[in-house]
Formats: C-alpha cells, sequence, structure tokens
C-alpha cells in the first residue's frame, strides 16, 4: 500500500473506534458483539464513503464455525485496485470498570485460558493474514487506566501478544 493510502487508514480506523467508543461510553453498546459490528461497519462505511486514495473496504463478523476455528471475532478486507490486505481480529471488553470482572476463563478442554486458546488457533494463519487483539475501554475519553488509548481501543499485534503471555 501507498504511504497515503496508510494514513487514510489509519485516520479511518481512529475516527471509527472513537465514534463507537462514545457509543459504549454513552450505553449505547450492549456487549463486545455489538461493539465490533458497530466499529466495523463504521470503518468500512467510514472508507467507502470517504476515501480519497481508491481504497474498497469489506468488513463482517465471522460466523461461529469460523470465529471458533481462527480465534478472531470479525475480518477487514482493504482493497485497492487487484491488490487486497486482509485482517482478522479478536475483540475483547475486559469490563476494566467492574471490579473483579473475569474476562478470561479456563478452557476445560485445554487447560488453557480461553484466550490463550484463541491466541494460539490464530497461530496457523500468521504468515496469511494480519492479526491483532482490539481491547475495547468503556471509559470515558481521557479517564481510562494509563495503559489504555486515550480515545480509542488499544490495540496489539498477534505476534506481539504471544510474547506477552
Amino acid at each position: 500500500m501507498k504511504p497515503d493510502q496508510i494514513n487514510e487508514l489509519s485516520y479511518f480506523a481512529t475516527l471509527s473506534d472513537t465514534e463507537i467508543r462514545s457509543d459504549l461510553i454513552s450505553g449505547h453498546i450492549k456487549n463486545e458483539n455489538d461493539y465490533t459490528s458497530n466499529f466495523t461497519g463504521a470503518f468500512r462505511r467510514n472508507i467507502n464513503s470517504h476515501t480519497q486514495t481508491g481504497l474498497v473496504a469489506t468488513s463482517m463478523l465471522l460466523d461461529s464455525n469460523n470465529e471458533q476455528k481462527m480465534g478472531c471475532d470479525a475480518t477487514i478486507i482493504i482493497t485497492s485496485g487487484s491488490r487486497s490486505k486482509v485482517a482478522i481480529f479478536e475483540a475483547k471488553w475486559p469490563r476494566l470498570s467492574k471490579k473483579n470482572y473475569q474476562w478470561d476463563y479456563p478452557q476445560t478442554s485445554t487447560g488453557l485460558s480461553h484466550y490463550s486458546d484463541q491466541l494460539n488457533r490464530q497461530k496457523k494463519h500468521k504468515d496469511n493474514l494480519a492479526i491483532f487483539e482490539m481491547f475495547y475501554c468503556e471509559y470515558k475519553f481521557k479517564k481510562q487506566p494509563l495503559y489504555m488509548c486515550d480515545y480509542v481501543s488499544s490495540c496489539i499485534w498477534h505476534d506481539d501478544a504471544m510474547m506477552k503471555k
């Protein structure tokens, strides 16, 4: 991708995520899946409606079969001319404002945590897809814990998440 396309993608991702985080803060988002659906839709619409660099976006929540197989919630496909980039991501809403909220739990089949199991399933696709983890935050802007982003979700590339687990 050209530098101006990367800048445009970054701008639309920031705009879309800020809009949906605002909805979360205001109580208009019901759950993690609702945020993911709203974010991917806003991102797709912002790109397709306002691109100045010729990008085209497709996005969707993964069906339950692919979600379980890949360990991710959604996909975003960005096309420029005849070339496409495919990203998948796992969304987490750890509800940091709720004391002792358990956002992860042990898997009975593997003995790993559910999130660790998802990371392992993602690993199979890391050579072909861009994979990242997206953590939602319900705190008001600039009121979140210091390790979270001020206006958007906190994201980490899959490879970095694997090193930290």
